[in-house]
């Protein structure tokens, strides 16, 4: 059954009772347009007048106007002398004599209707509010509070002329140059002035009261006939309430509900037949299948050819229900499409009252909630899949979410974090200043990007570049941040590597030269901001070479080894220690309070070294020379000083070994003294 069918069982059902609904609905149809008449004639009336009203205040505002500049004009004439003031007033004074000549003319007999049009429009009024004075004339001179009004406004005439003749009197009394009489006419222009602001009171006075008194004259009639119209109305509405509540009630709510569903194609809706048949369906239904309305009224699309093979089960189950149930609850369901794909749908169905095999069935397209579902699946798969580390939080930077990776970075389950600030924003990880920095960016740019370091698992400090993004909603508005911390570590742990290559010694983990360089370059620069003493030991191995030659550089690599030790625990631990190659080695010594210091830390190294070494259970025995250069005595430079203990290294090696040499400019050449164990002083000379 389609819809057109049902309403034409409507039809008949009722077809005894439409002549009396009609007949009534008529009545009250024309009792509504005529009160509806009469009230927009009533209003427009009422509108009218309003206007002329308006009109009129307007008018006499204009006139009152004209005649106050024209006093103005003759006052500061008759102060200055000034021709064009008095130009004023006879131009303001033409502005007022125009109304005066209008009002003359509606009042003559016969009426002279154009030669008040031009009056008020001399007298500046708009040739709509001309019009309006006009049409309030006519229909209203007799109206008491218009012959009140017109009464007043004519009294002005006399003031008028009085005026234009002070204006004269004035003007020749100022060519004449007379002050007494000038005097004396000012006074009179004064009391004009103040009879003309009395009367135009008056008139302003009554012209309100009678169009508050029409207005509500017309309010009356309008009340009194909206309340006919109403009483009526409701009369006649009851009676057809009744009627319609009796005969239709039930069908009619029925077929409004179905024409709703039906035609306003929120949701799919077709009539079927078990035999696969579909005889209407709703727009919706056809652009789901991909079919046209005319494909439809010639049957060439069944319910049953458009289910795949694989749906013909289910298909079976629901009609099952239906039979037993007379309906079946939604499941879903495939549809071949016009175009060959499927169309996954949410269906129900329901026979229709009184058949057994026809009904009507509803369904919701899937595709989009099935496509944004795999959505949802592949970037849940995606975050907890991916090897960085991502949070995800609310506006407030609260956390809404983290993937796999974070949790097992951390060792924080979601349930831990979530709801919690974000830990890169605490003020336990990072400062105020640095957080403002952040939220700095972020408004700047959407965006931040920096590396940071955190604790992961048992305390492990991880490296990682820290990157956020805003999340916006459809508007732009920021509804969330991402937080992805990508593991940096094993990048962090080469640059490491490359910067111990580049300046540490691989064998002992001493400062290499270039380091030790840069490090005595900073040390000569406070030496010379605090005024102290630094001085450069150069060391050389004594019975170095022999180890190598007889147990092998493996062998002597691990003496290297113990000896860089040895080196470091006899000096301070802001001292630097360097190797610059094979078997010599140099150390830095600051803020010493006198040179004699660096013989102390000399002997100390000369004393520990002499100790026996145990390589591999081997006992070895080791000396050394030292040479020593000072800053402020030797020199001031880099240069200087790394050569001049390098001299002094081989003075001490020259005059016996196992000594130590401070430098001095005599140690031009030495001699080949042997090799000694005892340790020296430094010549007087140092």
């Amino acid at each position: 059954m389609n819809v057109t069918g049902k309403t034409r069982d409507f039809q008949r059902h009722y077809q005894g009772s439409a002549a009396s609904i009609s007949k009534m609905v008529v009545s009250v149809v024309i009792i509504f347009i005529t009160v509806t008449i009469l009230v927009l004639t009533l209003a427009y009336f009422q509108a009218e007048i309003t206007n002329a009203v308006r009109a009129y205040i307007r008018s006499e505002g204009l006139w009152a106007k004209s005649q106050k500049d024209a006093i103005i004009a003759l006052q500061r004439y008759a102060r200055t002398g000034n021709e064009n003031h008095f130009a004023v007033f006879q131009d303001s004074t033409h502005t007022a004599q125009g109304v005066q000549a209008a009002l003359v003319a509606l009042q003559s007999s016969p009426r002279d209707v154009q030669k008040a049009y031009q009056g008020f429009i001399q007298g500046r009024n708009s040739k709509e509010d001309a019009e309006a004075l006009i049409w309030l004339f006519v229909w209203f001179h007799d109206y008491q509070y218009m012959r009140e009004a017109i009464s007043v406004w004519q009294q002005t005439d006399n003031l008028l002329i009085a005026l234009e003749e002070l204006g004269e009197s004035l003007h020749k009394a100022q060519l004449a140059n007379d002050k007494q009489k000038i005097v004396r006419l000012l006074s009179q222009l004064n009391k004009l002035n103040a009879e003309f602001a009395k009367l135009e009171d008056q008139f302003s006075s009554i012209l309100s009261k009678g169009g508050v008194q029409v207005k509500k004259s017309i309010m009356l009639v309008s009340f009194i006939l909206l309340m006919v119209m109403l009483g009526l109305v409701l009369k006649y509405s009851h009676k057809v309430i009744r009627l319609i509540e009796q005969k239709e009630k039930k069908l009619l709510i029925s077929e409004n509900r179905f024409k709703s569903l039906f035609y306003s194609d929120i949701v799919a809706v077709f009539e079927w037949h078990l035999d696969g048949r579909i005889f209407d369906a709703n727009n919706a239904f056809l652009d789901m299948i991909g079919y046209e309305r005319e494909e439809l009224v010639n049957s060439r699309i069944s319910w049953r050819e458009l289910t795949p093979d694989a749906g013909e089960e289910r298909d079976r189950q629901a009609i099952k229900e239906i039979q037993e149930k007379g309906f079946c609850m939604p499941f879903e369901k495939q549809y071949i499409h016009k175009s060959g794909r499927t169309v996954s749908i949410l269906l129900g169905a329901a026979l229709l009252g009184g058949e057994t095999q026809k009904g009507i069935a509803f369904a919701i397209d899937l595709t989009d909630k099935k496509k944004a579902e795999e959505n949802v699946r592949l970037l849940a798969s995606v975050f907890n899949s991916t090897s960085n580390a991502v949070i995800i939080t609310d506006k407030d930077f609260k956390v809404v979410s983290v993937n796999q990776t974070y949790q097992q970075q951390t060792g924080y389950s979601e349930e831990q974090i979530v709801d919690q600030l974000v830990p890169f924003l605490s003020s336990s990880v990072i400062s105020d200043r640095k957080r403002e920095v952040i939220l700095n960016q972020l408004n700047l740019n959407s965006h931040y990007q920096h590396d940071i370091s955190y604790l992961g698992v048992a305390g492990k400090e991880m490296a990682s570049m820290l990157t956020i993004n805003e999340i916006n909603d459809d508007n732009g508005v920021v509804t969330h941040y991402a937080f992805i911390l990508t593991d940096i570590s094993e990048l962090k742990e080469m640059e490491e590597k490359l910067k111990k290559l580049a300046h540490y010694d691989l064998l002992t983990g001493l400062a290499n030269r270039k380091l030790f360089n840069d490090r005595v370059k900073k040390a000569l620069q406070r030496a010379k901001r605090n005024k102290s003493t630094l001085a450069l030991l150069f060391l050389d191995l004594d019975g170095f070479k022999p180890v190598n030659d007889q147990y092998g550089h493996d062998m002597g690599d691990k003496l290297l080894t113990q000896v860089a030790r040895r080196l470091k625990e006899s000096v301070r631990e802001n001292d630097s220690v360097a190797r610059f190659g094979g078997d010599e080695f140099v150390i830095l010594l600051e803020g010493l309070d006198y040179a004699q210091a660096a013989g102390n830390v000399a002997r100390k190294l000369i004393e520990n070294l002499n100790r026996p070494f145990f390589v591999d259970n081997i006992c070895l025995k080791l000396g050394c020379s030292i040479g020593i250069s000072l800053y402020p005595d030797d020199s001031d430079e880099l240069e200087a000083l790394i050569r001049f203990g390098d001299i002094a290294m081989y003075a001490a090696k020259s005059s016996g070994r196992n000594r130590y040499y401070y430098f001095n400019p005599k140690l031009d050449s030495f001699g080949d003294n042997g090799s000694s164990s005892e340790i020296s002083d430094p010549p007087s000379s140092s």
